[in-house]
């Protein structure tokens, strides 16, 4: 038996912890894959229900689903599951502090940029531009009332086409050098350059924009700041 099939196996006979760690080593190996982080992600939720969790166990989940939507971005299973567990961490955290506060989303112009591939994007530009190129060589020979249709289509698809190479290219670029990382513990905290503090929340994805040997820079929606290299968990690269 493999020792992926032994995990799963595992898992159905409720040993987490075997299960767990035996994840957690093929990771180590390089074994990888979008089922593997699903089940682990299973895995880590099921304890932390259990009553014999261990703290961070629900953020560990997170990244677990996070790395199987960046294996598989159409894996709609770990989008549920992955929603489903920053609810169950907003519940508890309300039920500690009285204040219902959901994870920061991810902002507007970094999901409309990963919307679709790279290649889809330059898909669409080559589209509209073989539009436009059409309708200027129908357009001289339309009749006089289709030739303002035939000059509307040119100047659309020009617009689409401007847009779509630039979020293509943009979207490149940041696939190419953005890095995040999900928080996996329950208290973690970063300290600014002026020396505030800056709360983190379990199963929250943040930037990553350096590391050092115990400490990490990373950036949200409240600041930048310096956090324990072990309170985080980095991602794997958005596929191009």
């Amino acid at each position: 038996m493999s020792d992926a099939a032994s995990a799963a196996t595992a898992i159905r006979e409720g040993r987490l912890d075997d299960a767990i760690a035996t994840y957690e080593a093929l990771a180590d190996h390089g074994v990888v894959g979008a089922s593997l982080a699903f089940d682990r992600g299973i895995a880590y939720a099921l304890r932390a229900r259990s009553g014999r969790g261990l703290a961070g166990d629900l953020g560990r989940s997170a990244h677990a689903f996070e790395e199987a939507l960046r294996r598989d971005p159409h894996d709609s299973g770990a989008r549920r599951a992955l929603e489903e567990i920053r609810r169950e961490i907003a519940k508890r955290d309300a039920q500690v502090t009285g204040k219902a506060e959901e994870l920061a989303s991810t902002p507007i112009a970094r999901t409309i940029l990963f919307s679709l591939p790279g290649n889809a994007w330059a898909g669409i530009a080559i589209a509209a531009s073989l539009l436009f190129a059409t309708a200027l060589a129908l357009r001289p020979r339309l009749a006089a009332g289709l030739r303002l249709a035939a000059s509307t289509v040119a100047i659309v698809s020009v617009l689409v086409s401007v847009a779509a190479s630039g979020l293509g290219i943009g979207g490149s670029v940041l696939r190419r050098h953005l890095r995040e990382a999900v928080v996996v513990s329950t208290r973690a905290v970063a300290t600014t350059d002026a020396g505030a503090t800056l709360e983190l929340d379990e199963g929250e994805r943040v930037d990553v924009l350096e590391e050092r040997a115990s400490t990490t820079r990373i950036r949200n929606d409240k600041g930048e700041g310096w956090a324990p290299r072990d309170a985080l968990r980095v991602l794997p690269a958005y596929r191009p």
